[in-house]
């Protein structure tokens, strides 16, 4: 996965319902961004203001994947437009490592404005170095959406053999054309992906 890119991530499962692996994977890939670039550069992580008082991050859930929580810095805003504009003015920091919008909302914007609002995402990462995740967790409607990123990945939770989490990881979309799918492990511990023995 390329840094300095916008990527997205989203539930592969069309259950309706909230799943968390989307949030575990982007967590483990915010471990290996900081591990790749500076660990003492903070993340941005902005959700909608539905979310306050139910957020899915907890400082506990994060130290166990192995993320520091003092590296997180948290916004909430009221609107899916918001969320891209603090994307995209993050985006343009270059202390900080990554930035992550979490999308509830599948509501169709015009084809134009869309694909204008992730050529800028798209840009201010490039020009910067700083890495974007836009999280989706449910899938409903991401067939008709114009977002153009870097890659866009399908997760799905899978049981595990033992206490490290596992997810199928599906490469939906990418700038050079090659797609696949396979089943990780992520060891905390060690911030590694391994395939699973």
């Amino acid at each position: 996965m390329c840094l300095g890119r916008v990527h997205e991530i989203i539930n592969s499962e069309n259950t309706g319902v909230d799943d968390a692996a989307p949030l575990g994977f982007v967590i483990a890939l915010l471990i290996r961004v900081l591990n790749a670039v500076n660990q003492n550069k903070r993340v941005i992580w902005c959700s909608s203001k539905k979310k306050i008082l139910n957020s899915r991050l907890s400082a506990a859930g994060l130290y166990w994947l192995g993320f520091d929580p003092n590296q997180l810095i948290q916004a909430n805003v009221l609107s899916e437009i918001d969320q891209y504009w603090v994307m995209e003015e993050c985006l343009k920091c270059s202390e900080l490592a990554a930035v992550v919008i979490e999308l509830t909302n599948t509501k169709s914007h015009s084809k134009n404005q869309e694909s204008i609002a992730w050529r800028r995402l798209q840009l201010a990462a490039e020009s910067s170095g700083v890495t974007g995740f836009v999280v989706r967790s449910h899938n409903n409607g991401i067939k008709t959406t114009n977002s153009i990123p870097e890659s866009r990945w399908g997760v799905t939770s899978l049981p595990s053999n033992d206490w490290r989490p596992m997810w199928k990881l599906e490469l939906l979309r990418s700038r050079n054309g090659k797609c696949f799918s396979a089943d990780v492990v992520w060891n905390p511990a060690t911030a590694l992906f391994s395939l699973p023995s």
